[in-house]
């Protein structure tokens, strides 16, 4: 190899590595938009979760974080029999109920035509 091929080669070379960061540092600019709208979408949600908490609006903006959370969430968890539930919840369904109430309707005028009810 020559030393004008040599240098012709490592001209492109340091083009491409040229080109390369170039195309790194475009790509991250072009997602600094999102990362912000990101982080604002965020701030927007906790200070919407303390308002929907009812926090007050004077403690909502005193630090970078409008939720202080002190202390711990107990519950008790419900016990139930699935079956039971299960039977309970289709015989309270309105629409089950309604489409009932449309068949005995319905076997009615099938036994009686002449009669209206």
């Amino acid at each position: 190899m020559d030393l004008a091929s040599w240098r012709q080669q490592k001209e492109y070379t340091a083009a491409r590595k040229a080109k390369s960061v170039l195309q790194a540092q475009t790509f991250l600019q072009n997602q600094i938009p999102q990362l912000i709208a990101a982080r604002n979408n965020y701030r927007i949600s906790q200070v919407n979760l303390a308002r929907t908490l009812g926090i007050p609006a004077d403690r909502q903006y005193a630090s970078d974080e409008p939720l202080p959370i002190i202390g711990k969430l107990e519950y008790n968890p419900i016990k139930y029999d699935l079956a039971n539930a299960l039977v309970t919840a289709r015989a309270n369904r309105p629409f089950l109920k309604a489409t009932a109430f449309q068949h005995l309707v319905r076997g009615r005028e099938r036994d009686c035509p002449g009669r209206r009810i």
